[in-house]
């Protein structure tokens, strides 16, 4: 943990802010919280038109873990679920070119014979397609999803956004991001001391904006190792244990830069989406899972930041008051698809259920290790012997997307 001799920035930065800071009009408050282009000092530029597909599948294997051909999946009734960001504020997704296509085992449907759901949109722009199998029996399950969206790179305006002021309260859509979480457990005692050792009560003596940078610097310092680097993005711990252990991997730093943000009352959210990432040798890329965050400014909207990009980038070096690559202006945002905004399901609780397989992938009990954000498998009273499941990303460019209305 931080030394309390190394805190004292917040009272630092104090006379620099403290004349400036704009009150947010009750009015702006209500607006970009749930999707939409953001206010200034955020924009979104240079959209992007992407083709994003994803084929998730669940393949029976024998009790030695072996693949099996025997039918080892058994069940009245299972879905995949896949998420999907139907309007956010740096993507937005056409309905119209949503197609899905199953498999039960090696026998597939055309897209158009598929019966499946769009569950949604949700208040905050995230919906999920579902596709419902009943009376399997079978050696595997698949479901493939293909949509277009377009994305947005974002820009930040550092000295506006650090004169505007904290809300009397937050907006009703927002708030849920206040809350704790699935292995975002923003109400540890790990959290509220971290966050009184770096404000010492004083946070709103300073802007959100700078309050938040702070405390994510502080967060990212904290953690003395990244366990498998830039391409092990769904391994999860959870952000107690790894704030406490000072080490976890590249999701567990981006949950437990959300949880100290929420501990501090500042709304916050992980975001999960689709971008191309080079492997440890810097010679392939492969289209993977990707983790990054949001925080919310008030009366603008969502801030993006990639505490793990921010790595190395020499950040903790520069005021508070300066523009940190990788802190709200993310030049690489629009190469990221975004499909999720929390790490489970609304309504699914790892904790309430004990199998191997939940609604929010596999999950081993004993170590602690959870794995993201393939969502499907609600397989109450199946048989699935030792079953495994597999997703495959495909991101295609298909050019210049339209600009916002000016």
């Amino acid at each position: 943990m931080p030394s309390r001799h190394s805190l004292n920035v917040m009272s630092r930065v104090l006379p620099l802010i403290i004349a400036g800071l704009l009150s947010v009009p009750a009015e702006a408050l209500a607006q970009h919280e749930s999707g939409g282009p953001p206010n200034f000092p955020i924009a979104r530029e240079k959209p992007r038109l992407w083709e994003a597909r994803v084929r998730s599948q669940l393949v029976g294997s024998n009790v030695s873990g072996v693949m099996s051909s025997q039918n080892s999946i058994q069940c009245p009734r299972s879905e995949i679920v896949i998420p999907i960001i139907m309007r956010g504020t740096y993507c937005r997704t056409d309905p119209n070119s949503i197609t899905v296509t199953a498999a039960i085992g090696s026998q597939w449907q055309r897209a158009g014979d598929v019966p499946w759901t769009l569950r949604g949109p949700h208040p905050d722009g995230t919906a999920e397609i579902v596709v419902e199998f009943r009376d399997i029996n079978t050696t595997s399950i698949t479901m493939e999803a293909n949509w277009k969206t377009q994305t947005w790179e974002s820009s930040l305006n550092e000295v506006a956004a650090s004169r505007i002021g904290w809300p009397t309260e937050w907006p009703e859509a927002v708030r849920k991001y206040l809350e704790p979480s699935l292995l975002i457990e923003s109400d540890a005692p790990e959290f509220t001391g971290f966050v009184n050792s770096i404000t010492n009560g004083q946070i709103r003596n300073v802007s959100p904006y700078l309050a938040a940078k702070e405390l994510v610097k502080r967060t990212i310092l904290n953690f003395r190792s990244i366990i498998g680097g830039s391409m092990d993005t769904t391994n999860l711990t959870g952000a107690a244990e790894s704030l406490r252990s000072e080490r976890g991997s590249r999701l567990d730093l981006t949950c437990a830069c959300v949880a100290t943000l929420r501990a501090a009352g500042i709304p916050a959210r992980p975001v999960m989406g689709i971008s191309k990432l080079l492997n440890k040798k810097q010679i392939k890329e492969s289209t993977v899972w990707t983790p990054w965050a949001e925080l919310y400014l008030p009366g603008a909207g969502w801030v993006p930041f990639d505490p793990f990009e921010m790595r190395g980038s020499g950040f903790q070096h520069r005021e508070l008051t300066a523009q940190w690559r990788w802190f709200g202006s993310v030049e690489d945002l629009v190469d990221r698809i975004p499909v999720a905004y929390q790490l489970s399901p609304q309504g699914s609780d790892l904790r309430l259920r004990n199998s191997a397989k939940t609604s929010i992938g596999v999950v081993d009990i004993k170590k602690n290790w959870f794995e993201t954000p393939v969502w499907g498998w609600v397989s109450d009273g199946c048989s699935q012997g030792q079953s495994s499941w597999n997703t495959n990303l495909v991101r295609i460019n298909r050019g210049a997307g339209t600009p916002d209305p000016r």
